[in-house]
Protein backbone atom coordinates (compact mmCIF):
# COMPACT_ATOMS: atom_id res chain seq x y z
CA UNK A 1 0.00 0.00 0.00
CA UNK A 2 2.86 2.44 0.79
CA UNK A 3 4.48 1.56 -2.91
CA UNK A 4 1.33 2.40 -4.53
CA UNK A 5 1.01 5.06 -2.36
CA UNK A 6 4.68 7.08 -3.00
CA UNK A 7 4.47 5.81 -6.68
CA UNK A 8 1.26 7.99 -7.58
CA UNK A 9 2.13 10.91 -5.32
CA UNK A 10 5.71 11.04 -6.41
CA UNK A 11 6.41 9.61 -9.48
CA UNK A 12 3.22 9.91 -11.50
CA UNK A 13 3.86 13.67 -11.05
CA UNK A 14 7.17 13.76 -12.30
CA UNK A 15 6.43 11.63 -15.15
CA UNK A 16 4.01 14.14 -16.11
CA UNK A 17 5.74 16.80 -15.79
CA UNK A 18 9.30 15.25 -17.80
CA UNK A 19 7.33 15.03 -21.14
CA UNK A 20 8.56 16.28 -23.95
CA UNK A 21 6.34 17.77 -26.96
CA UNK A 22 6.07 15.22 -29.65
CA UNK A 23 7.12 17.95 -32.63
CA UNK A 24 9.43 16.23 -34.66
CA UNK A 25 10.57 18.93 -37.22
CA UNK A 26 12.88 20.02 -34.21
CA UNK A 27 16.23 18.55 -34.32
CA UNK A 28 18.21 18.73 -30.70
CA UNK A 29 21.78 18.90 -31.17
CA UNK A 30 23.83 16.54 -29.09
CA UNK A 31 25.42 18.09 -25.89
CA UNK A 32 28.67 18.21 -25.14
CA UNK A 33 30.30 19.51 -22.31
CA UNK A 34 32.62 21.92 -21.50
CA UNK A 35 34.73 20.96 -18.93
CA UNK A 36 35.85 16.73 -18.56
CA UNK A 37 34.91 15.40 -15.02
CA UNK A 38 37.78 12.56 -15.39
CA UNK A 39 40.11 15.26 -16.01
CA UNK A 40 38.97 17.60 -13.24
CA UNK A 41 39.80 14.42 -10.85
CA UNK A 42 42.97 13.26 -12.01
CA UNK A 43 44.27 17.36 -11.77
CA UNK A 44 42.51 17.59 -8.48
CA UNK A 45 44.74 14.41 -7.15
CA UNK A 46 47.80 15.61 -9.13
CA UNK A 47 48.03 19.37 -6.97
CA UNK A 48 45.15 19.85 -4.61
CA UNK A 49 43.58 23.30 -5.95
CA UNK A 50 44.51 22.49 -9.54
CA UNK A 51 41.14 20.73 -10.22
CA UNK A 52 38.80 23.37 -8.78
CA UNK A 53 40.79 25.88 -11.06
CA UNK A 54 40.04 24.23 -13.72
CA UNK A 55 36.28 23.87 -13.38
CA UNK A 56 36.65 27.88 -12.42
CA UNK A 57 35.98 27.94 -9.21
CA UNK A 58 38.73 30.44 -7.96
CA UNK A 59 37.95 30.34 -4.73
CA UNK A 60 38.24 26.86 -3.77
CA UNK A 61 41.63 26.33 -5.05
CA UNK A 62 43.62 27.71 -2.02
CA UNK A 63 40.95 26.48 0.58
CA UNK A 64 42.42 22.63 -0.71
CA UNK A 65 45.68 23.66 -1.34
CA UNK A 66 46.07 25.19 2.06
CA UNK A 67 44.08 22.39 3.98
CA UNK A 68 46.76 19.73 2.28
CA UNK A 69 49.81 21.65 2.87
CA UNK A 70 48.67 22.19 6.91
CA UNK A 71 47.77 18.47 7.08
CA UNK A 72 51.02 16.92 5.04
CA UNK A 73 53.49 19.98 7.20
CA UNK A 74 52.04 18.09 10.97
CA UNK A 75 52.57 14.60 8.88
CA UNK A 76 55.89 15.96 8.60
CA UNK A 77 56.17 17.50 12.19
CA UNK A 78 54.71 14.36 13.75
CA UNK A 79 56.65 11.99 12.17
CA UNK A 80 60.02 13.76 13.17
CA UNK A 81 58.69 14.14 16.77
CA UNK A 82 58.21 10.13 16.87
CA UNK A 83 61.54 9.99 15.65
CA UNK A 84 63.09 11.91 17.86
CA UNK A 85 61.37 10.16 21.24
CA UNK A 86 61.84 6.64 19.46
CA UNK A 87 65.49 7.69 19.75
CA UNK A 88 65.69 9.25 23.11
CA UNK A 89 63.53 6.20 24.30
CA UNK A 90 66.12 3.71 22.90
CA UNK A 91 69.08 5.28 24.67
CA UNK A 92 67.74 6.10 28.11
CA UNK A 93 67.46 3.82 30.94
CA UNK A 94 66.09 5.62 33.40
CA UNK A 95 62.05 3.95 33.78
CA UNK A 96 60.48 7.04 34.68
CA UNK A 97 61.94 8.75 31.74
CA UNK A 98 61.06 5.53 29.37
CA UNK A 99 57.54 5.80 30.50
CA UNK A 100 56.81 9.44 29.74
CA UNK A 101 58.71 9.32 26.31
CA UNK A 102 56.58 5.60 25.58
CA UNK A 103 53.51 8.32 25.79
CA UNK A 104 55.01 10.96 24.15
CA UNK A 105 56.20 8.61 21.56
CA UNK A 106 52.42 6.83 20.99
CA UNK A 107 50.88 10.57 21.05
CA UNK A 108 53.21 11.55 18.08
CA UNK A 109 52.65 8.46 16.12
CA UNK A 110 48.46 8.84 16.58
CA UNK A 111 48.54 12.07 15.46
CA UNK A 112 50.90 11.63 12.14
CA UNK A 113 48.36 8.69 11.35
CA UNK A 114 45.56 10.99 12.19
CA UNK A 115 46.69 13.71 10.07
CA UNK A 116 47.75 11.48 7.23
CA UNK A 117 44.15 10.17 7.43
CA UNK A 118 42.45 14.08 7.02
CA UNK A 119 45.37 14.19 4.01
CA UNK A 120 43.53 11.84 2.22
CA UNK A 121 40.60 12.78 3.43
CA UNK A 122 40.89 16.35 1.68
CA UNK A 123 42.65 14.66 -1.47
CA UNK A 124 38.83 12.78 -1.57
CA UNK A 125 36.69 15.65 -1.13
CA UNK A 126 38.68 18.02 -3.20
CA UNK A 127 38.79 15.19 -6.08
CA UNK A 128 34.91 15.09 -5.83
CA UNK A 129 34.12 18.39 -5.71
CA UNK A 130 36.26 18.93 -8.84
CA UNK A 131 34.08 15.91 -10.59
CA UNK A 132 30.58 17.42 -9.45
CA UNK A 133 31.75 21.49 -10.30
CA UNK A 134 32.61 19.85 -13.69
CA UNK A 135 29.58 17.94 -14.34
CA UNK A 136 27.69 20.92 -13.51
CA UNK A 137 29.64 23.77 -15.15
CA UNK A 138 27.36 23.42 -18.09
CA UNK A 139 24.44 23.77 -16.07
CA UNK A 140 22.13 27.18 -16.11
CA UNK A 141 19.62 29.09 -13.62
CA UNK A 142 17.28 30.97 -15.28
CA UNK A 143 16.37 34.29 -13.62
CA UNK A 144 13.12 33.36 -14.08
CA UNK A 145 13.06 30.84 -10.98
CA UNK A 146 11.92 32.64 -7.43
CA UNK A 147 12.41 31.16 -4.19
CA UNK A 148 9.77 33.20 -1.71
CA UNK A 149 9.32 32.90 2.29
CA UNK A 150 7.07 34.39 3.91
CA UNK A 151 5.57 34.47 7.69
CA UNK A 152 1.92 33.12 7.34
CA UNK A 153 -0.27 33.45 10.60
CA UNK A 154 -3.57 31.86 10.26
CA UNK A 155 -6.57 31.79 13.39
CA UNK A 156 -5.45 29.12 14.28
CA UNK A 157 -2.10 28.67 13.39
CA UNK A 158 1.66 30.53 12.55
CA UNK A 159 4.31 29.51 10.25
CA UNK A 160 5.52 29.52 6.85
CA UNK A 161 4.49 30.09 3.43
CA UNK A 162 7.00 28.59 0.91
CA UNK A 163 6.11 30.23 -2.86
CA UNK A 164 8.37 28.25 -5.88
CA UNK A 165 7.59 29.75 -9.25
CA UNK A 166 9.65 28.32 -12.15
Amino acid sequence: MKTLFYLLWFVLPLSLLSQEPSDSTTEKKPFTMTKSPTGAIVRSIAFPGWGQWYVERYWKAPLFLGATAFTITNVIYQHNQFTTRQREFDTTTNQFAKSILLQQKENSRNQRDLFAFFTLLIYGVGAIDAYTDAHLFDFTVSDNSKLTILPYMGSNDIGFRFTVRF
